[in-house]
């Protein structure tokens, strides 16, 4: 028997106590016409996350379907969307959220399926979001964190804007796709390209989205970001060797994308590659090679002048400090 329920929603979540009430309110009050469905997956959490997913199971017993993991499944590097989710999904459109993250508009989701209805032509629908602390304080990041004044963004207008120009276009928590393409992407992910790059981020999933067709965007703050909640980003920005090995992994991706795509999109890649070695770079204080390849300097200028020039003074004095240790260290003459 064919379901009747037109989206379903694949929240995951992992020690979360602090937010998940928040982020399963907004997923319940969605105001539709439509029936949908909401897979919450806990991934085995030890701070009472999963008793609160339990909690709004029974409470919301026809759109709640809970996923309570007795052992970690990421920690084995099992992808349990792909394996424990999506075979429970039965919409025909997707969307995902994280549970520390949340919706902020009732009509996101009637909005979005709409979007796509009327634009068959787009693959994919997404609208801005916006960031707040940990305590729900709004901040000045954004996404996207440039002014798009459009609606349909083509496949090589994303590649342009996201990797050559470097600008982080749309969260995660933003995107509807057909539940069939999402099911596509995670099976693809096992051993295609996104299994290249680091295991968590969203970038190869917009990447793939991209390559089957356009972008439908919707110029209207729908979801809510939280930083410093002790997530992916959180990480990445306070934790420098994470941060290394994050930036590894999506220089290795980035490649393999750049092969996969038949290098239709090579020079966005190497701009995309280039701030990935840049910041390891950084990240590795190899100051003398910022300050020594010129292909570093539009993003240092976008740094700023002040840290602009801590870039140029570090680097410099490396490259002194390196040039007086090599004439020290350079064998004698027989």
């Amino acid at each position: 028997m064919q379901s009747d329920v037109l989206v379903t929603v694949i929240c995951i979540t992992f020690n979360h106590r602090n937010y998940i009430r928040r982020c399963l309110d907004s997923l319940v009050n969605q105001k539709t016409d439509f029936r949908y469905e909401i897979i919450v997956h806990d991934d085995a959490s030890t701070d009472g996350t999963g008793e609160i997913v339990r909690e709004y199971a029974e409470r919301y017993p026809d759109l709640i379907i809970p996923v309570i993991e007795e052992e970690n499944c990421f920690s084995r590097g099992i992808d349990f969307i792909h394996f424990n989710m999506l075979p429970l999904a039965s919409g025909k459109y997707c969307v995902e959220v994280e549970g520390d993250d949340y919706w902020c508009d009732p009509d996101r989701l009637r909005l979005q399926v709409e979007a796509l209805e009327a634009h068959p032509e787009c693959v994919v629908c997404v609208h801005d979001t916006n960031v707040v602390d940990k305590d729900g304080n709004p901040q000045a990041m954004h996404f996207p964190d440039i002014p798009i004044d459009h609606n349909i963004i083509s496949t090589e207008e994303f590649m342009e804007l996201h990797l050559a120009q470097g600008h982080w276009l749309f969260h995660l928590s933003s995107f509807m796709v057909t539940l069939d393409l999402f099911r596509e992407f995670t099976e693809f992910k096992q051993t295609g390209f996104p299994s290249r790059f680091y295991k968590v981020g969203d970038l190869p999933l917009y990447l793939y989205f991209s390559l089957k067709g356009a972008f439908y965007y919707i110029d209207r703050p729908m979801s809510c970001y939280t930083m410093e909640s002790g997530g992916f980003m959180t990480r990445v920005i306070e934790d420098p060797v994470f941060a290394r090995r994050v930036h590894i992994g999506y220089i290795d991706g980035l490649k393999a994308f750049d092969e996969y795509s038949g290098y239709r999109f090579h020079d966005a890649v190497t701009g995309a590659l280039v701030e990935r070695r840049f910041e390891v770079d950084r990240i590795e204080r190899r100051f003398d090679r910022i300050v020594q390849h010129p292909e570093y300097r539009p993003l240092v200028r976008k740094r700023g002048i002040i840290k602009m020039t801590a870039f140029y003074l570090l680097g410099h004095m490396m490259l002194i400090f390196g040039k007086k240790k090599g004439k020290r260290q350079k064998p004698c003459r027989k």
